[in-house]
Order: structure tokens, then sequence, then C-alpha cells
């Protein structure tokens, strides 16, 4: 029989045997993904050429420069319809109104074309009311004469005036604006005065032909207040058409802003969702004065280039205006900003000679040929302008 201690060593080497068998390195829970060659931005957006791929891609670049720009300021822009460019028919007698041919808002219109017929519905009062509208139409066209007249002598002196050099380009835009608004009222004051003598006469001679109701002025007919076979009293609206080829910008500015602003700096325009704020440029023009009370705003206005008739009336844009004051930015071309279709903005780098590394930026605002940035490359860097969407398309397969 072995001893008692023998037996505790035994029964402990055992055990210490057992705990080191079950003992064993610790397993590691699998990692939830796991990327086989992960890829490094830097060296997906490496482009490295040949001389003769340059060449022909036709590469320049430019550095970046920090200079001083003014600063700017967002506000909220309505597009509205000139004064003088909307003018509305009304029916210059009682009558039956019928469609010269079918008719919905919406549609072009040329200026003499017919929309409308009047027969006219002669009573003893009709035919005072017509000698009483006539003799009032009369009296608006001899003020008319007067103001149009007044402006267009307001215009000659202001070009007199800034050809000689003491006067103001503004002067000149105010006077011109007038001009047009006083025509405007002119010639729609002429036809309704020539339509009401004709109406007379034809009552005199108890002749109750249709009267004709032309379109004023080419544009959209953007109201059609009656129906074909409706019988209308006199003064009654018929229809309203405005004119489409240029389109004003009213920005409601807080009075509290107004004297920050630069005076007579043209707006940069772009839709609310534009990639590139202040795309287009719009000229500040001379208008009636108008404000809110209520929202203690003061309102600027601005004339939309004549070749983007791409807004509507009525919608709302995104405008930037210059403040007085100016800042330091970085700055490259316009040319030189890539936009992919998730919004991000881009430009290449050239880091060697035929290298280029495409780098993300963000653009504060485009003022004219030039693009303000809110991050992008160190000055002095070398950003590809001509060739860039060549470069584009090169990185991703569909270039030259």
């Amino acid at each position: 029989m072995k001893p008692p201690f023998v037996l505790r060593i035994v029964f402990t080497l055992a055990v210490g045997l057992s705990a080191g068998q079950s003992a064993g390195p610790a397993t590691k829970a699998p990692p939830p993904a796991k990327v086989a060659t992960p890829v490094q931005e830097a060296t997906l957006n490496t482009i490295t050429l040949t001389p003769q791929a340059t060449q022909r891609l036709g590469i320049k670049t430019v550095p970046v420069t920090r200079k001083a720009m003014p600063q700017t300021r967002l506000f909220a822009g309505e597009v509205i319809i000139p004064p003088g460019r909307e003018l509305v028919v009304n029916a210059p007698l009682a009558g039956t109104v019928h469609a010269a041919s079918p008719l919905t808002a919406g549609q072009s219109v040329r200026q003499g074309q017919v929309l409308l017929t009047l027969v006219p519905i002669l009573t003893p009062a009709e035919r005072v009311r017509v000698h009483e509208s006539l003799t009032d139409a009369q009296g608006q066209l001899l003020g008319a004469k007067a103001q149009a007249e007044a402006a267009r002598i307001a215009l000659t002196r202001a070009e007199l005036l800034l050809k000689t050099q003491a006067g103001s380009q503004r002067t000149m835009d105010e006077a011109r604006a007038a001009v047009a608004v006083t025509e405007a009222a002119l010639k729609a004051t002429q036809q309704r005065v020539e339509l009401l003598t004709g109406v007379a006469k034809d009552f005199a001679q108890n002749n109750i032909a249709a009267l004709s109701l032309p379109s004023p002025l080419d544009g959209l007919l953007v109201n059609l207040s009656v129906g074909s076979q409706q019988t209308v009293p006199p003064g009654a609206a018929l229809f309203t058409v405005a004119s489409h080829d240029r389109f004003w910008l009213r920005v409601a500015v807080y009075v509290g802003d107004f004297p920050t602003l630069k005076p007579g700096a043209p707006a940069g325009v772009s839709r609310l969702a534009a990639t590139l704020p202040g795309e287009l440029q719009a000229q500040p023009v001379a208008a009636p004065p108008s404000a809110s009370a209520t929202n203690a705003t003061v309102d600027l206005f601005f004339s939309l280039p004549t070749s983007e008739l791409r807004f509507r009336p009525g919608e709302r844009v995104a405008v930037t205006l210059p403040l007085l004051t100016e800042a330091e930015n970085l700055v490259v071309p316009a040319t030189a900003v890539l936009n992919d279709i998730y919004g991000g903005q881009w430009v290449y780098e050239r880091t060697a000679p035929d290298t280029f590394v495409r780098r993300r930026i963000e653009v504060r605002r485009i003022e004219g040929v030039s693009a303000v940035l809110a991050r992008g490359p160190t000055a002095g860097t070398a950003v590809v302008t001509d060739g860039a969407a060549e470069l584009f398309g090169t990185e991703f397969g569909i270039g030259k």
C-alpha cells in the first residue's frame, strides 16, 4: 500500500494535466465583414498617361490661387414677368362672347391673332355707355402720350449725360425702363380707343357686327376668364396675355441686411437644387420701389438673360448677392470643376509630369468664369482646366 502523501502527489498531477489539456488558445469571433483587396481612394483616383496621350487630350493646367473675393449672402428670389409685359383684355361693352378657335390657357399666341369675338347687346343705355367709355379712353390716351413723350425726353437726356460722363448708367437704365412701361401703356390705350371708335361708328349706323378681340402682344395665354357663348357685362376681364421673351427676378431683402449689400452688383442665380450656386448672372434693373412692412423687407429687381427661358413665372430660385466686405478664398477656373452623378465636386491635380489625381472640392459659388471654393487644394496646386472632362472619361473607361 502506497503512502498517503504519494497518493496526494499523483492526484495533484492528474488534476493539473487535466486542466492543462482543457486550457487552449481563445477562439475569436468572426469579423462582421471581410474585404479581400481593400483599395485606397488616392490609389484608385491616380491616372498616369503617356506623353503622347497627354498631348492628344490637350491637357492644360493652372495653379490654384488665393485672392480677395467679395463675400456673398444667399437669398430667395421669385421669377416674375416685367411690368408692362402682361396685359389683360376687357370687354369694351356688354355682349356675347364667341371663341374664334379652341383656346386653352398656356398656349402661345401671336400679336394681332383674333382670340375672341364679341356680339354687342344694343340698348339705349349701352349706346350712352360706349360714348362715355370712348371719351374716357381718349382722355387716357392723351395722358399716356404725354407720359411716353416725357419718358423719351428723359431717356435722351440720360444718354447725353452718360455720353459726356456727367450721368450714370443706372440713370439711363431707369429711363429705358420708364420708356418701356409708358410705351406699353400707350399701345394698350390706343387699341382701346380704336376699338371703341369702331364700336361707336357701328352703333351710329345700326351695324351690329361682331367685334374681334385680338392678342395685344406675342406671348402666352396665361388666363382665359370666359367661355364661348357666355354673356359678359362691359369691362369684364376676358383673357390675359403675358410676354415670355424676358423675365425679371424679385428678391426680398431684410432691411437690416440691405446696407451690407454691394449696390449695383449683379446677382448669381441658380435653381434651388442646383449643384453650382450662382451659375447664372442677373443684372440689376430699375423698377418701381416696393417693400413689405409686415416682413420688414425691401425688394430688389434683376433681369435674367434673355436666352434663359427655362424658368417659370412664380418659380423660387436661389440668389447670391455680393456684400461690401471681402475675404480671402481659394479660386479655380470654373472649367476645372467636375460634377459626378452623386453631386460630388472634383478637380484633377497634377502631381507629376503626366500623372493626375482626382481631388474632392466644395464650390461655394461661381463668379463669372471663376469658381470660389469653400474647400479644395492648397494655393499653388496645379489643376487641370482643358481636358478635365477627358480625364474623367479616361478614369472610368469611356475616354479617348
